[in-house]
C-alpha cells in the first residue's frame, strides 16, 4: 500500500463539508461590470465577509477581473453560463501575498 493511504479512511470520516449562511451578494449590487468586475467583486467579498458570511453572486456572463481575495465564510457562487476572464497583466495581482510558511 502507497505510504499515507492507510489513513485515507479516518481523515475523510473527519471531513465536514463548509455551511454558509443563507444570504446572497451579487456583484452588481456592488458595482461590478461586464468590462471591470474586480472592485465590485471585492467590495461583495468585504459585505458578505462583514455580514458573517454567505454567497457571493457572479450572474450569467463574462465578467473580466484581476486578482479575487477570498475571505473566512464567503461562498463565491460562479452561476451557470459565468466566466470569470482573469486579467492577463501581472500588475493586476500585486501586491503578492507571501505564503506563511
Amino acid at each position: 500500500m502507497t505510504a499515507g493511504w492507510s489513513d485515507a479512511d479516518r481523515i475523510l470520516a473527519d471531513v465536514r463539508p463548509p455551511v454558509f449562511p443563507d444570504r446572497d451578494f451579487p456583484i452588481t449590487t456592488y458595482g461590478a461590470t461586464a468590462t471591470d468586475a474586480t472592485e465590485g467583486i471585492a467590495r461583495a467579498i468585504r459585505a458578505c465577509y462583514e455580514s458573517g458570511g454567505g454567497r457571493v453572486v457572479v450572474p450569467p456572463g463574462t465578467w473580466q477581473t484581476g486578482a479575487i481575495h477570498l475571505r473566512s465564510h464567503v461562498n463565491l457562487h460562479v452561476s451557470e453560463g459565468a466566466t470569470l476572464l482573469f486579467s492577463t497583466d501581472p500588475c493586476d495581482y500585486l501586491p503578492v501575498v507571501e505564503d506563511a510558511l
